[in-house]
């Protein structure tokens, strides 16, 4: 499951086991909204049911780890709706950045008029911003 909370195995699903294959399977990324630094959970109350500590913080934090990683990344689109918390704007303009500084694709898109629930129903829709931009990136047509 791509989509579920990061923890330490799901956080090596998404990042660690895309590197060392001899040819990376997954043609591109699309990320919503995504907490890529996992650290400023601990200090909240979604901490008391995930209980996470700082090493499995860092461990699952993908923002994390790039620097450590080798090989190719998908190229990436990582997308947030303009009605969004500071925070995820943050995060997601900060994992593009990482990206990019370490030589990969990766384009940052604000979403207008939506917010991280909306996003994952707008990718099932061509006929959205987000379903397009989708279908674009898939193609190899976003930059």
């Amino acid at each position: 499951d791509l989509h579920s909370f990061p923890t330490r195995r799901s956080s090596d699903l998404h990042i660690g086991n895309l590197f060392g294959l001899p040819r990376n399977p997954i043609r591109s990324l699309t990320l919503l909204s995504g907490i890529f630094d996992l650290r400023p959970l601990l200090l909240t109350y979604v901490n008391d049911a995930v209980r996470m500590n700082e090493e499995d913080a860092l461990l699952s934090s993908p923002q994390l780890r790039i620097d450590a990683l080798q090989g190719e990344f998908p190229p990436s689109l990582v997308a947030y709706g303009d009605n969004e918390t500071a925070e995820f704007k943050r995060q997601s303009g900060e994992f593009v950045e990482a990206l990019t500084r370490k030589g990969h694709t990766a384009i940052l898109r604000e979403i207008a008029g939506r917010n991280h629930f909306d996003l994952p129903f707008d990718l099932a829709e061509e006929t959205t911003v987000l379903g397009k931009l989708m279908l674009d990136h898939c193609r190899g047509g976003t930059k």
